[in-house]
């Protein structure tokens, strides 16, 4: 047996419709009007004892199931009763009507449309919650006592089939349906079990609109697609294309981290950005890196790191930032949680040991320089981890202001822990750290162009990053001065920023 309900305003034009076919005839009702005018103001009329309903029309209809048996009218009666009464509608106003244009295997098909006055005749409304489902379940509950073919509920179908509306528009367009197409891309978006962020991407690239749903942790809870302005949920197309489905089914995988790369990139689209196959290859590198990688590499955060900084006659800070060559290169070694660098100006030598402090412990893991002098906290970062064909437009994207703030962060947090303080302002830039969250504000515009958390031994984006060129440089002038300010036995010149 297979039900359709759909709910509205109006009762002439519903009326209308399962009236004005060849073959309607009207098979059962409690009403005394005969045509579509005289039931429609009967019907207005006790509609009109609950103003507060919008969409006081229910319009049900029912068919058997293609190959099944064919239903007489007091079969078609009987059923439509077993439908009013399961869902507490038989103290409301209603129509049967048997039509006889559907055709199976060059046989007539009879099935039944009713329509019912959602507003009792005590002026109450019905509740509507879970009808859909609460009717799939009436249904199959109706083919077991009529001796009828049991048919799957619709959140038991792997893929469902079109509607004839979208069936129709098909045969007009001489193309394959909407419903067949939309379920092709996602498969094929998802063909080698890619990450959710690349699973959205690439059916962003084929401007199919995802909108996915999230909880407050981060957990996915919910995902529809739009083609050609045609809006589905997941549940329309079928299970395999629900939220669960595309994970446990066709094996997409997901992680609570995921939900900012996914939403940054929805959001980039509906702004007119274009998602190419160049951007998918560099979010599946930038994914490997960031999440995949870390797995290998645990425990390191409670070890602590040496920096040797050699002193200097000279208390400028110049003097102190070391030469690229200098520093060891570390692009074709294993790469560790732990670096231990020596930077070589001619003078004698002083060890700092660094240690965890305060509310800071979580922060202080390990502090690493690399061979294009930047300070990394937790664990070293490849100089070539992301890869080096970037999009070229003058805002960065998405992974690269990650990967910015994932720089720039521990510079900061690391400034802060040197000055025992849990906020600083500068010239340019204010940064206060609260909560174990690490909020950086441009002075000049008062954008926060950074606001981060230290958790899982990597740093995470609270809110969307927002590190310019110029930001990055003017940061950087913080690392000679974090070097200098751990060896004690040097005054500091602290640059401004």
């Amino acid at each position: 047996m297979i039900g359709n309900i759909t709910k509205g305003n109006g009762f002439y034009g519903c009326v209308a419709y399962v009236l004005g076919k060849t073959s309607a005839r009207l098979i059962n009702t409690n009403m005394a009007g005969e045509t579509p005018a005289q039931l429609a103001w009967e019907f207005r009329s006790f509609a009109n004892k609950n103003p507060r309903v919008q969409k006081p029309v229910l319009h049900l209809s029912f068919s058997p199931a293609p190959g099944d048996r064919s239903l007489d009218e007091w079969e078609l009666c009987q059923i439509a009763e077993d439908l009013r009464e399961g869902l507490k509608l038989s103290n409301n106003q209603f129509i049967l009507v048997q039509h006889n244009d559907a055709e199976f295997d060059g046989q007539v098909r009879p099935h039944a449309h009713m329509v019912i006055n959602r507003v009792s005749y005590d002026g109450e409304c019905n509740d509507d919650y879970l009808d859909y489902y609460r009717t799939e379940k009436i249904l199959r509950q109706i083919e077991k006592n009529y001796d009828l073919i049991i048919q799957p509920s619709s959140w038991e179908v792997d893929k469902k089939k079109a509607y004839p509306k979208h069936v129709q528009q098909a045969e007009e367009s001489v193309t394959q349906n909407i419903v067949e197409r939309l379920q092709k891309q996602i498969e094929q978006a998802a063909v080698d079990n890619p990450a959710m962020p690349v699973f959205v991407a690439r059916l962003l690239k084929e401007n199919i609109q995802v909108d996915c749903k999230f909880t407050r942790t981060g957990k996915l809870k919910g995902i529809s697609y739009c083609l050609d302005g045609q809006p589905f949920k997941g549940g329309d197309l079928g299970k395999l294309y629900t939220h669960v489905g595309i994970r446990e089914h066709l094996k997409v995988s997901y992680q609570e981290e995921y939900r900012y790369p996914i939403e940054s990139l929805i959001e980039s689209y509906k702004r007119g950005r274009t998602i190419d196959e160049k951007r998918i290859n560099y979010l599946e590198s930038w994914i490997e890196w960031n999440f995949k990688q870390d797995s290998s590499s645990d425990g390191a955060s409670e070890e602590t790191a040496t920096i040797e900084v050699l002193s200097t006659q000279d208390n400028s800070t110049a003097n102190l930032e070391p030469a690229l060559e200098e520093v060891p290169t570390i692009a074709n070694e294993p790469f560790t949680k732990k670096q231990t660098v020596v930077v070589s100006p001619p003078s004698s030598n002083t060890t700092v040991e660094t240690t965890q402090n305060q509310e800071f412990n979580e922060l202080l893991a390990l502090i690493t320089v690399t061979d294009d002098n930047k300070i990394l906290l937790g664990v070293a970062a490849e100089p070539s981890a992301l890869p080096q064909d970037k999009p070229t437009e003058q805002q960065p994207d998405i992974p690269e202001q990650i990967a910015r703030m994932r720089e720039i962060a521990p510079i900061v947090a690391e400034y802060l822990l040197v000055l025992n303080s849990t906020a600083f302002k500068g010239n340019r830039y204010s940064a206060t750290i609260e909560n174990n969250q690490l909020t950086l504000i441009r002075n000049s515009d008062g954008i926060q162009v950074m606001k981060a958390s230290y958790t899982s031994e990597e740093w995470q984006p609270v809110e969307p990053p927002q590190l310019g060129d110029e930001d990055i440089t003017q940061l950087q002038k913080l690392i000679p001065v974090i070097q200098q300010l751990k060896n004690k036995h040097q005054e500091v010149s602290l640059p401004e920023i």
